[in-house]
């Protein structure tokens, strides 16, 4: 009855799913480890606790009520059909759940045994399916080693024994409560010949509850073909020399996990094994499901970038034989029509810059997107490189507008990627300019600090407003306070690109209504992004 007593510990212990057992008056009597983790709590936190303690505050006031329902009429069912039901965390977070409920009664007295499964991953699977696949890996390896740690705590646990006769009784009972009633799973005890002392739970090949005593005598593999057989007979044998395993295999059209543990007797010796099946069809096929879903979103992508690519190239030479058309009419104008045509010329031309930047800025981002970047490094100096800018940017400002540099360099040479730096700094100039009112000043400080190249572009123009500051650097992403001004939200998405290609950053300070900062810190060092 001892070794009884064992094997019915070590099912209740490593059983995957909750199990908590609380009489009439809601006490909690018994309480396995995966329900206590499940709820943040050690066992013993909750053995002689009021079952209330796990039920979210909303509903603590009617839970009593439900439980006196059910005792009125106890008979075995899922709990909440067609409800959403909740747990609460011992940090007081609610998480989703099932609960079967089983009853029976020990000395008069009546107990309810409910099953618990965590439902969380599932509700995530449907709010979240474009990021289940990450999730999914993270979970199945965080399942994966809780079951290792479980099975490796079964060896000792088997060992264990109770003191008395009415601890025997209580357990075998809970034991056969366990297995009878677990969910989509079987649970099952095999001899030295792998055939069954016991066995609970659902028969996978007829899909259907296992009966009491069915199996027994019978061998396990009488279900499987040769093949599996022959697969699983070698786990079992390993398993006979003390080797806990896990393997997955197909029964069917289903998918199985088994996780199989030697069981010693009072001699320290194993002739026993205990067999958990477990039944991940459902969690394959979602796993498939979102293999195919991520793919098909990157093929689309790969579809998108190519489109932007060719219909910005498409756009270019138009774009570039309207703009010398323009340049021939200003030269050919005269006479009395000279001056009117000259504002129309202007505006065609400010349209064309206007156009040619945003098929830029797509070029860039469909560059940054596919990975088509790579960072070629060569010495630069600073100073003359920004000198150059600055004169290449003049003839975008504003009427009156200036330009006033710092240069507090001590070191001016940098090894550095020109193209995608020059690039940086046009954007960030052309930004100042552009948000800038006529006559305003555009501040460019040079300098170092801690082994980086820092180049600050100040202006004095509208500001962003503080609540959206953190979303500057997103996609498309414009202020609210710039609807009226020219502009694609890309630029600083790919400034921001450009700057972690070069292992570097860019910080943003601003005020609204009195202007802008924007940092850029470059490494001196060689260890440079190589690109996508």
């Amino acid at each position: 009855m001892e070794e009884g007593l064992n094997l019915i510990r070590s099912v209740f212990l490593s059983a995957n799913e909750g199990i908590i057992i609380s009489n009439k008056e809601g006490t909690i009597t018994a309480v396995n480890p995966r329900a206590a983790e499940m709820f943040g709590y050690q066992v013993a936190d909750l053995e002689g606790e009021p079952i209330n303690r796990l039920v979210p505050h909303s509903i603590k006031s009617i839970h009593k009520n439900l439980r006196e329902k059910y005792y009125a009429d106890p008979r075995p069912r899922p709990m909440g059909i067609g409800k959403d039901l909740y747990g609460l965390k011992s940090n007081n977070e609610i998480f989703p759940l099932e609960i079967s409920l089983s009853h029976f009664m020990e000395d008069d007295q009546a107990y309810v045994a409910a099953f618990i499964t965590d439902i969380s991953m599932r509700k995530k699977f449907e709010a979240e399916r474009n990021r289940y696949m990450q999730e999914l890996e993270a979970i199945v390896k965080v399942r994966t080693q809780d079951l290792e740690e479980v099975n490796k705590g079964l060896r000792k646990e088997v060992r264990e024994r109770e003191a008395t006769e009415q601890a025997l009784r209580e357990s075998q009972q809970l034991y056969e409560l366990i297995a009878q009633n677990y969910p989509n799973g079987s649970i099952n005890i095999l001899d030295k010949s792998f055939q069954y002392l016991f066995s609970g739970g659902i028969d996978f090949k007829e899909y259907k509850p296992i009966k009491g005593g069915e199996r027994i005598g019978k061998s396990f593999f009488s279900a499987y073909e040769p093949e599996k057989q022959k697969l699983l007979e070698t786990y079992f044998q390993n398993g006979l020399k003390g080797v806990e395993s896990s393997c997955e295999y197909e029964l069917g059209n289903r998918a199985l996990i088994m996780h199989t543990v030697p069981i010693e007797n009072d001699a320290g010796v194993i002739d026993k094994l205990l067999v958990v099946e477990e039944n991940v069809t459902d969690l394959k096929k979602a796993e498939q499901d979102m293999r195919s879903a991520l793919e098909k979103e990157r093929e689309l992508n790969e579809m998108k970038s190519r489109f932007v690519s060719m219909a910005s190239h498409e756009f270019r030479t138009p774009l570039a034989t309207i703009l010398s058309s323009t340049n021939l009419l200003a030269r050919y104008s005269e006479g009395p029509l000279e001056q009117k045509m000259g504002k129309h010329i202007g505006r065609i031309k400010s349209n064309i810059k206007n156009l040619t930047d945003i098929l830029n800025d797509f070029l860039s981002l469909e560059k940054v997107q596919s990975g088509k970047i790579a960072v070629e490094m060569a010495e630069l100096d600073i100073a003359a490189f920004v000198t150059e800018i600055l004169e290449e940017t003049r003839g975008i400002l504003k009427p009156d507008q200036y330009f006033e540099v710092d240069d507090r360099l001590e070191q001016p040479v940098i090894s550095t990627d020109a193209k995608l730096l020059k690039h940086i700094l046009l954007n960030i100039i052309s930004n100042a300019s552009k948000y800038s009112a006529e006559g305003k000043k555009i501040l460019v400080e040079t300098g170092q600090q801690n082994g980086h190249l820092v180049i600050s572009v100040t202006d004095e123009g509208i500001g962003i407003p503080e609540s959206e500051q953190k979303r500057m650097f997103e996609r498309f992403f414009r202020a609210k306070n710039a609807s009226n001004i020219q502009g694609t939200g890309l630029g600083l998405f790919i400034v921001n690109n450009y700057a972690t290609l070069l292992n570097g950053k860019v910080n943003l300070n601003s005020q609204e209504g009195v202007g802008t900062t924007l940092n850029i810190q470059i490494p001196y060092g060689t260890a440079i992004n190589s690109g996508h």
